[in-house]
């Protein structure tokens, strides 16, 4: 396992967030407050579970490799002898440059991180640019502007896309982002396991609304001539009155 930082990241600020009821009422804060504490909680990142660690570490084999970020990767022939890779038929072999050295493998794994950037999926490609981003809404502290805050895309209480200008609304309407990408804007919610309880409510209640406000007038017309009776008593009742004659 190779990692660019020097050492493992030990902090882990959800814990802190989870106790202090960030998961729940993050959304509640104003949007400089939100892209201050997202700014310090990106410079966290999240660091391995003990548990997690303890398995990979005591597996034969396990090598953890500090500072080393891969500087290239090229397929190359496998190398003969017991120490060389074996797994794959055609004899290749992925050698792996970094500052310490090169390394020959059978296959790698990659898991780099990711980008919350509507542009950068194939299935948003006609409306990416009519998506409102946080470069959009909330200008930035000065000096102290993150690239990866401000490409997320700058979205709605229910975790609804929200147009960058009045003509792009009918291009994003419907569409709700729950994934990672709503982090600035929603904090945890649909970022963390432990968020989920607050955000999948918050979620339904999002698309019912809108689902409701696209009929409203229609619904709103119905309402105002509805006019079905549902009391059908009468005074003096039917019995009393034909006594009384």
């Amino acid at each position: 396992m190779f990692i660019r930082r020097e050492t493992l990241p030990r902090i882990n600020p959800i814990r802190f967030m989870e106790k202090q009821g960030f998961t729940a009422r993050y959304p509640a804060l104003d949007d400089e407050t939100k892209y201050r504490v997202m700014a310090g909680f990106l410079g966290h990142n999240q660091p391995p579970t003990n548990d997690t660690f303890a398995r990979a570490a005591a597996w034969p084999g396990f090598a953890l490799h500090l500072g080393a970020p891969w500087l290239d990767v090229e397929e190359v022939a496998g190398p003969d002898g017991p120490d060389g890779p074996q797994g794959r038929p055609d004899g290749r072999a992925v050698r792996v440059t970094t500052p310490h050295g090169t390394h020959d493998y059978d296959f790698v794994i990659l898991s780099t991180g990711l980008v919350s950037d509507p542009a950068l999926r194939p299935e948003l490609a006609l409306v990416a640019n009519g998506i409102a981003r946080w470069r959009d809404r909330v200008p930035p502290p000065e000096g102290a502007a993150n690239p990866l805050i401000d490409a997320h895309p700058y979205l709605g209480e229910g975790f609804e896309l929200l147009p960058r200008a009045p003509q792009d609304s009918a291009r994003v309407h419907g569409l709700f982002a729950f994934n990672y990408s709503a982090l600035i804007s929603l904090g945890l919610s649909a970022s963390a396991l432990s968020g989920l309880k607050n955000a999948l409510p918050r979620l339904v209640a999002g698309v019912a609304n809108q689902l409701f406000l696209d009929d409203k007038d229609q619904l709103v017309a119905d309402l105002l001539a509805y006019d079905e009776a549902e009391f059908l008593g009468q005074w003096p009742r039917q019995g009393d009155r034909e006594a009384a004659e």
